[in-house]
């Protein structure tokens, strides 16, 4: 990743992302990409409704555990 930045209004930032460094994140996420998708047809829409529904609950349990000094609830 490179930041460049805009010739029309300095303060804008982009960030670059070269073709050597996409090839690299396709080797890493594709094999990644399709475990999860051959894990994921395992199960049947309601188990993944079941699923979702966890993963959202114990992201907000996280956000609270971080939000709260020393992780006490």
């Amino acid at each position: 990743m490179r930041r460049v930045r805009d010739s029309a209004d300095r303060r804008v930032v982009h960030l670059v992302y070269p073709p050597e460094a996409r090839a690299l994140a396709r080797r890493y996420s594709g094999p990644l990409a399709r475990a999860a998708e051959t894990a994921r047809g395992r199960f049947d829409d309601a188990q993944l409704t079941t699923i979702a529904s966890f993963l959202r609950t114990l992201d907000a349990e996280l956000a609270a555990r971080h939000e709260t000094p020393n992780g006490a609830s």
